[in-house]
């Protein structure tokens, strides 16, 4: 029986190290995509729930992370839909909650343009005329590469895009959010 020489074994650990090192990396971008794209999801499927209902209700309905039961600007929180009768944003005894959804997020953070309007509302036809909005998921190591944002235009419709185009840039050109 032959066993490995000295040689052989820093040869083999050695490789086994520049193999490590090429591989991590990328290993923690792809942990980090994958956080993001989990984050984008669930913060999507809330959006196209409250949109179905507005449109199966043909009713006005709110989305927005509740801090008791009044809309904040702080998008970590639970989220919940619910139609807003006297649209004070705030979720009164006699209005009706559709859902309340965690939007816990523990690998990155939220930001959202036009940060003063802390809600999301569809109008009965499933329009968002006074919400279209992007949200921008950062994550927490800093890597724009990696950042995604959640689009949500007038007409209602929501999509995610990467946050980087091809050479690098945000892709939105007026006043781009950003992780820094």
């Amino acid at each position: 029986m032959r066993g490995f020489t000295l040689i052989e074994l820093i040869v083999s650990l050695a490789v086994l190290s520049i193999i490590m090192a090429a591989g991590v990396p990328k290993f923690s971008d792809m942990l980090e995509e994958y956080y993001a794209d989990i984050a984008l999801y669930d913060l999507r499927s809330v959006f196209q729930k409250s949109r179905i209902l507005a449109l199966n209700n043909s009713q006005e309905v709110i989305a927005c992370p509740l801090k008791g039961n009044q809309c904040s600007d702080d998008w970590t929180l639970p989220i919940a839909a619910f139609n807003d009768q006297n649209k004070n944003l705030k979720l009164d005894p006699e209005e009706l909650l559709y859902f309340k959804i965690s939007n816990e997020v523990n690998h990155g953070v939220w930001y959202k343009k036009r940060v003063k309007a802390n809600y999301i509302k569809f109008t009965a036809q499933g329009y968002a005329f006074s919400s279209a909005t992007t949200f921008l998921y950062c994550p927490d190591s800093g890597n724009n590469n990696t950042a995604k944002q959640l689009v949500i235009n007038f007409q209602g419709r929501i999509r995610i895009d990467s946050y980087l185009n091809a050479s690098g840039s945000p892709y939105s050109n007026l006043s781009p959010l950003s992780c820094d």
